[in-house]
């Protein structure tokens, strides 16, 4: 059986994909679409697009996506079982997911990789869930230091714009 997999992609304001189309460049929102079609084809999955798992202005930061965005649909998807347990959830990077406090991060980790899903990290190719973590826990630590990347990098930005 093949493995099925699921693609969540989020840009954080209109202006990117304003900016993209100006410059004539594929928009973020194609390039993740386009990554996570690439690592279908190498891991031999499927992937499902029945779920349109895309934020357009949503924020990783404040945790929309994650409280009433499509990253939080995809989440009651897996506790109503229409997401199935081992499938993957693609994201381009970690901050796709999330920007927010580390301590929710984990959270949000848990509360998907709970239902038995595995998370992949497209741009490094790095997959996370419960079982890889309890023969790798040293992989928890690399993504516990992209949750803090990613909320350091907002914060900074958060400061400078006010």
């Amino acid at each position: 059986m093949k493995k099925v997999a699921f693609s969540y992609r989020r840009l954080s304001s209109y202006r990117q994909l304003k900016e993209a189309s100006e410059d004539k460049k594929r928009d973020s929102l194609t390039s993740q679409f386009e990554n996570a079609a690439a690592w279908c084809k190498k891991n031999d999955a499927i992937l499902d697009t029945s779920l349109v798992l895309v934020d357009k202005a949503v924020s990783g930061f404040s945790g929309e996506n994650t409280d009433t965005g499509k990253l939080a649909l995809f989440r009651d998807y897996l506790k109503e079982n229409i997401v199935g347990t081992n499938s993957y959830l693609l994201l381009d990077t970690w901050t796709r997911c999330s920007r927010a406090d580390m301590n929710i991060q984990t959270d949000i980790y848990n509360s998907i990789t709970n239902f038995g899903v595995t998370i992949v990290t497209l741009d490094d190719g790095e997959e996370y869930s419960k079982a890889i973590i309890k023969k790798q826990p040293f992989k928890f630590l690399m993504l516990v230091s992209k949750m803090i990347a990613a909320n350091q990098y907002s914060e900074m930005i958060s400061r400078s714009s006010k």
